[in-house]
């Protein structure tokens, strides 16, 4: 939370300069490989600015996905999405943080994005959790489908009614 929210607090001062916007959020990117992408939408979803560069195709278009629809309805610190399959195609969970102007009034947000599929800081801390009798940690959604599991082709897999799954899982939440 606390990288989101300190860099709301410069862009909220620099909204009108893209260059300004643009190397904060390639600060974030770059300084800490928390997101896979990281980006600066208005109140309506619109792109202002994004990194990585890969990206920049987004710039000026208003993205209407679940996570940015979930983001810009949470005006009060920090959010995190729901996983969701972008426009893109990518499984990701969006984490936002509000932008204000001087009154306080919400005028957009930053947001960071983690793809479920590829190599972010969620991927190294689950997959670096070894255990010694052979055990591991997998994560599923609400709906019992496979967020990440450490044999990757099972990513999207539903577990929901493999019921030894569902007893481990349930007991490593405990």
């Amino acid at each position: 939370e606390s990288t989101l929210r300190y860099s709301a607090a410069q862009v909220n001062s620099h909204l009108q300069n893209p260059v300004a916007m643009q190397s904060e959020i390639d600060r974030i990117l770059n300084q800490n490989q928390l997101f896979n992408s990281v980006a600066i939408a208005d109140i309506h979803g619109k792109v202002l600015s994004i990194a990585p560069q890969s990206l920049n195709k987004l710039v000026g278009k208003v993205l209407d996905s679940p996570g940015m629809q979930e983001a810009l309805t949470h005006t009060e610190g920090l959010a995190i999405s729901k996983p969701y399959q972008a426009g893109t195609g990518r499984y990701l969970v969006m984490v936002s943080y509000p932008l204000r102007d001087k009154a306080g009034k919400a005028i957009g947000i930053i947001y960071g994005t983690l793809y479920l599929q590829q190599p972010n800081v969620l991927n190294t801390l689950l997959g670096e959790h070894f255990y010694q009798d052979g055990s591991y940690i997998y994560a599923v959604d609400s709906r019992g489908i496979l967020l990440y599991h450490q044999n990757g082709l099972r990513f999207g897999e539903s577990v929901a009614t493999r019921s030894e799954e569902r007893r481990v899982g349930k007991e490593c939440l405990r």
